[in-house]
């Protein structure tokens, strides 16, 4: 589980870097609807891990004040940075 969460990781670390907001977004949205399943979170706590580590929140939240990315992605990052991610448990990204 710790390798596909690295996976994960890199994938959408690899997505925010093509300036694939859309498309990282959705995964990281995929990743939190899975995090809240019951059988996912008695799995996390059997085997220590937490599945939303699979989300790249440094990534996302350097994209979100990257003036190469267009300003409406940076905006959807920068929501999901201040928005999304503290209603999930996270902590803001910088």
């Amino acid at each position: 589980m710790r390798l596909c969460l690295r996976a994960s990781h890199a994938f959408i670390a690899q997505l925010v870097a093509q300036k694939a907001i859309r498309e990282a977004l959705w995964n990281c949205e995929r990743l939190i609807e899975t995090h809240h399943l019951k059988p996912t979170i008695k799995l996390a706590r059997q085997y220590g891990f937490n599945l939303l580590n699979a989300i790249p929140m440094e990534n996302i939240g350097q994209a979100s004040s990257d003036v190469t990315f267009d300003e409406s992605d940076r905006k959807r990052l920068a929501n999901f940075c201040n928005i999304r991610w503290p209603q999930v448990g996270g902590t803001a990204a910088a």
